[in-house]
């Protein structure tokens, strides 16, 4: 801003600045006759939203005085996006793109996306915070498709490990700031389970997975002393079961491992869930909890949240499906509390900030966590549904976001009684979203992240301080993905 005067001067210090909603104040600078401000538009009002973009229109007036006092003020009008930017990975032979992306700090600030890759490229790519390729890796170590969450663990003395599952093994890729350094290979033997669990940190990490073929747990890292070779934890631990059993993945709460489990083809009403000790170093016997009902979706077992207790989605419970959520000892198979019928239960539940979120039937229902009474549904019961949801992510300041297929948009909405977005994302004409898109991450500044089918990477300014949201177990477990480096971890100060 350059003011015009003629007279007694300006007055450097008399410059104010201020946007209309904005609570993250505005402050100005004097030199060479004019003054500058850097504008923070993230909790601002904005007016004509504008739903390819996410933004709107924002109100800006700025003021100064000359030497004797006479001041003046004047208005303007600021077109705001929320659009930080879109990497189309397409060009890189990348497209349908699984999985919450990983936002790390380590070695460099970067954000690790996957999916499936075409001819000889790679599946596997992180970018930068602002936007451009910092590393590729996937196809000169022999990975193919990523169709889940790849876990990150960022502590190593030496390297940061990359573990990225695949049908039958487990890959583990060393990270330097410059990519993928070397790597090394777990075979499970059998069919595993897609989601992965991390346990401990640095030189004594380890993988928890299931190979559910033969129901066993396992836990693999790099041997320390065979560098790219895998080792695992002897004996391992069967769970047990029938042939016809079917067990879920893992999800960790200190030294206890819980796994969903489906025994009631053999045994009437024998399902549930499992756990099992383990201190790093060997697995205790499995203990199966039958609560007659069992973590799972329409089709498959899934994990539960751990926040406090066990809290679960029931999908395959014939006409009754409800949400649970039971004490974390499961000494007794009564839940605290059962939730109202909802009409499916389409992914494990999110507990984020007093609530217990879940996606089902295209919509997404919110339940208080202290008692099971649901708190809202969104879109409302009359409303047509949103067809498919991906995993809600929680901002800092209890905002929800999602993406959906119905309307294929991102949606920022509040969780209250009556919600109604603040604001939506649909893309611009050149990079539309389509569909529904992976769970979201937020780093610490703010900025969202998402991949879509399409191969394409959103990162998109949200209202959020740079507080992030909280993370592990406890109050919160605010994301399908756990910590920002899905690593079920949640003493990775990098990660949150």
């Amino acid at each position: 801003v350059t003011p015009v005067e003629a007279g007694s001067g300006i007055n450097g210090a008399s410059g104010t600045c201020s946007i209309a909603g904005s609570t993250s104040g505005c402050t100005m600078s004097f030199a060479s006759g004019s003054f500058t401000f850097n504008p923070n538009f993230s909790t601002a009002t904005l007016s004509s939203q504008d739903v390819t973009t996410g933004g709107g229109v924002a109100s800006v007036t700025v003021q100064a005085a000359d030497m004797v006092g006479n001041s003046a003020s004047v208005q303007r009008s600021a077109n705001v996006s929320r659009i930080r930017w879109i990497q189309q990975l397409t060009n890189r032979g990348v497209v349908t793109l699984r999985g919450a992306p990983i936002v790390s700090s380590v070695p460099i600030s970067q954000i690790i996306v996957a999916g499936t890759r075409t001819a000889s490229n790679d599946a596997i790519v992180a970018l930068k915070p602002t936007g451009g390729i910092a590393w590729r890796a996937g196809n000169a170590q022999g990975i193919g498709t990523v169709a889940a969450s790849m876990v990150y663990e960022p502590t190593s003395s030496t390297d940061p490990v990359l573990y990225v599952p695949q049908t039958n093994t487990i890959l583990g890729l060393h990270i330097r700031a410059t990519g993928a350094s070397s790597s090394f290979s777990c075979g499970l033997g059998s069919t595993g389970a897609s989601t992965l669990s991390l346990f401990g940190a640095g030189a004594s990490a380890q993988i928890l997975a299931v190979t559910t073929t033969t129901r066993i747990l396992v836990a693999l890292a790099e041997d320390p002393a065979a560098p790219g070779v895998c080792r695992s934890i002897n004996p391992n631990a069967p769970l047990g079961g029938t042939a016809t059993t079917k067990v879920g993945a893992p999800v960790v709460l200190g030294t206890t491992v819980y796994l969903a489990y489906d025994n009631s083809a053999a045994v009437a009403n024998d399902r549930g869930v499992i756990s099992v000790g383990f201190d790093g170093s060997a697995f205790g016997t499995p203990s199966p909890h039958a609560l007659t009902v069992v973590p799972s979706n329409a089709t498959v077992l899934t994990t539960a949240a751990i926040a406090d207790d066990l809290f679960l989605g029931d999908g395959l419970s014939g006409a009754t499906k409800n949400f649970y959520r039971f004490g974390i000892s499961l000494t007794t198979t009564t839940p605290v509390w059962t939730s109202a019928n909802v009409a499916a239960v389409a992914l494990p539940p999110v507990v984020a900030r007093g609530l217990v979120l879940g996606v089902t039937a295209g919509r997404l229902v919110g339940f208080a966590k202290s008692s099971g009474v649901a708190q809202f549904t969104y879109p409302a019961p009359a409303a047509a549904d949103l067809t498919a949801l991906s995993p809600p992510a929680t901002g800092s300041d209890g905002t929800l976001y999602f993406t959906d297929s119905g309307n294929a948009e991102l949606v920022a909405l509040p969780a209250v009684a009556t919600p109604t977005p603040l604001w939506t994302f649909t893309g611009p004409a050149a990079a539309p979203l389509a569909g529904v898109g992976t769970e979201a991450s937020i780093d610490d500044n703010g900025i969202l992240y998402f991949g879509q089918d399409s191969g394409n990477v959103y990162a998109i300014i949200n209202d959020g301080s740079a507080t992030p949201p909280p993370t592990g177990s406890g109050a919160d477990w605010p994301r399908t993905g756990f910590d920002r480096c899905n690593s079920a971890n949640a003493s990775f100060a990098n990660c949150h």
